[in-house]
């Protein structure tokens, strides 16, 4: 009974953990809101999913069991030299197995004020995803990245 009980504490550490280690937790730090503010953020998502958001001019926030923690949320880059970010759709593909994931999306002109509401995955090795929380995130400039 006690060997069960040890069992199902390091479950829960280890499942917290890995929530810890895979939500975008920190804040936005000075430097973090000035790469923002001069290159942009990219969104990696499908062709339907980018007319969609290119029509409404806004990203619809989704909550997923493994984020519940923070809330309803859209992910972005921050935006790089262009070959980085055509990586970066790569290795999205690769890891949600979201290969249909075709389309970038750049956003420019971000408000400090949906900055505020920006949260960044950017410490030891990380890979600088930001999530914007809320229900929508509705930003003055988007438009599609052209294709390699």
């Amino acid at each position: 009974m006690q060997g069960v009980l040890v069992l199902l504490v390091l479950i829960i550490i280890y499942i917290g953990a890995l929530t810890f280690w895979h939500c975008p937790n920190m804040k936005l730090t000075d430097k973090n809101k000035k790469d923002i503010l001069e290159k942009g953020l990219i969104h990696i998502t499908s062709k339907e999913k980018a007319q969609e958001i290119l029509e409404t001019g806004k990203f619809k926030c989704k909550e997923s069991s493994f984020e519940k923690s923070i809330g309803k949320i859209s992910w972005f880059y921050i935006a790089s030299i262009r070959e980085d970010d055509y990586v970066k759709m790569k290795i999205v593909q690769s890891k949600t197995g979201k290969v249909h994931y075709d389309k970038m999306l750049l956003v420019m002109n971000i408000s400090e004020k949906d900055m505020k509401n920006m949260r960044i995955r950017s410490w030891f090795g990380r890979d600088n995803a930001v999530v914007y929380i809320g229900e929508y995130f509705k930003p003055n400039n988007i438009k599609e990245v052209e294709s390699n």
